[in-house]
């Protein structure tokens, strides 16, 4: 066996693999590609912006994936030639929908292990995203709709000109977003290079400040990661340790890991603002650079409900599948059934593990119940001021964080692990408190309703989506 190259080193200096340090090294380098991008090519035609844009992204995707950047090639010249075949119709949208997840699931077949690997199709899903949603824009944007149908939201997202081959090029190797996302539509590249941005200056600022946020929580995850470690929560100390203490360990761990995905996603999204793509406007005379944003800091560090991690982590692809899946199911008249139907897409967009499944399952319940819960609340005044009691509510915060915090964790456990067995002997070993809980909100949603009946004045039927 051939001794590791030097980054293989590196990597085992630092107790990471190989893969997982090319990725950081290609984020982080998204960096000086911007203050170059600024200085020497941004003052350039358009031509030669979206030279510089797929030189150097084809090389990120070579240098962490090698020849399997023809995956890439392959995907951009399918979108070219279905959009030119088939044009802004109906028939591009299922087209272009059908062939990148049926790429995107090949690759998840040639290339799936029991764990979780750094492999081209880690940035292919991100593509297949970008790709999809262009097409969309232009069905949405070029395509005929009846008088009074077309998307409301065509203001924001409208494409100003069909774009050619080297403008998906340039859109999809993107070297801010290329690897990592976060995801962004068509229209903002294009005012993007149009210069519509130019006399705002703030992106400098607001770019660095993402990169130290994004090394921040990638050193906090370095740090405590040794004390709660996946590793950890698979051995014989976790399971026979105190009831209350794997609880604990299992928050932590949850926290952790989700550190671990916002350290790269602020890192991507800090070199994204660097380049000056994500202006969003000017708000009470500040520049606005949250174009971007893929994670709500400040909202998840405060979250005491799924549904605020929900809001606030992953927030570019989230808004990418409630605008191109969740609202386009509205023929089917339940969000319930929409709802299911966007988080069975999140999952098999992720692969065929079983873990995704069993965590976008829980989710789906969790928000279900929280919205009952919620519902409840709303509906009885008399139950909303016993909440709100102020001596109640020291006792109701720290219930709340404790459900937050560990109730995290116990989703992710499936999403991480993957594999049945892993995560099931890990839900084993916390004697399966989130189904316990599931199971157990069912009687308290009756003893609720019959102790807190809806007030009759507030008694109005909610829409169904």
């Amino acid at each position: 066996m051939s001794s590791p190259g030097l980054i293989g080193q590196l990597a085992g200096a630092v107790g990471a693999t190989e893969p997982a340090l090319r990725l950081l090294i290609s984020v982080v380098l998204g960096y000086p590609l911007s203050l170059f991008y600024r200085n020497f090519i941004w003052p350039l035609p358009e031509l030669q912006q979206h030279i510089f844009m797929i030189i150097s992204g084809m090389t990120i995707c070579l240098f962490n994936y090698g020849s399997d950047v023809y995956h890439s090639i392959l995907a951009i010249l399918a979108t070219y030639i279905l959009i030119k075949v088939l044009g802004p119709t109906k028939k591009l949208m299922i087209a272009s929908f059908a062939f990148h997840m049926t790429h995107l699931l090949f690759g998840y077949i040639m290339t799936g292990t029991d764990n979780y690997d750094i492999v081209w199709t880690m940035p292919h899903c991100v593509l297949v995203l970008r790709l999809i949603g262009l097409t969309f824009d232009i069905c949405d944007t070029f395509g005929s709709h009846k008088k009074g149908d077309e998307p409301k939201e065509m203001d924001v997202y409208g494409i100003k000109k069909m774009p050619n081959l080297l403008q998906i090029s340039s859109y999809t190797y993107f070297p801010g977003s290329f690897l990592a996302g976060p995801q962004f539509p068509y229209h903002q590249y294009e005012r993007f290079l149009g210069k519509e941005f130019e006399k705002y200056q703030g992106f400098v600022d607001a770019g660095l400040k993402r990169f130290g946020l994004g090394f921040m929580y990638l050193a906090i995850f370095q740090i405590l990661n040794i004390f709660a470690s996946d590793t950890y929560l698979l051995s014989e100390d976790y399971a026979s340790a105190g009831y209350f203490k794997r609880l604990i360990f299992l928050g932590i761990w949850g926290r952790l890991t989700l550190y671990k995905y916002m350290s790269v996603w602020l890192l991507s999204e800090g070199a994204c603002t660097r380049f000056g793509l994500t202006f969003r406007n000017v708000k009470e005379g500040k520049e606005d650079w949250s174009a971007g944003e893929n994670v709500k800091i400040w909202r998840l560090e405060q979250a005491n409900r799924f549904t605020h991690y929900i809001e606030s982590f992953n927030v570019a692809t989230n808004h990418w599948v409630a605008r191109h899946i969740y609202k386009r199911l509205k023929f089917l008249g339940s969000r319930e059934i929409s709802q299911a139907s966007t988080l069975f897409f999140l999952a098999i967009w992720h692969g065929f593990h079983s873990g995704y499944y069993a965590s976008f399952a829980m989710e789906f319940i969790v928000v279900f119940i929280e919205r009952d819960f919620d519902s409840i609340v709303k509906g009885n005044e008399k139950l909303r001021r016993l909440l709100e009691h102020p001596h109640l509510q020291p006792v109701y915060f720290v219930l709340l964080k404790f459900y937050a915090i560990v109730g995290m964790g116990w989703c992710l456990v499936p999403f991480a692990f993957l594999s049945f067995s892993k995560y099931w002997a890990i839900f084993r070993a916390v004697h399966f408190l989130g189904y316990v809980y599931a199971l157990a909100y069912i009687g308290i949603h009756f003893i609720l309703k019959a102790l807190f009946p809806r007030d009759k004045s507030r008694a109005v039927p909610e829409k169904s989506q």
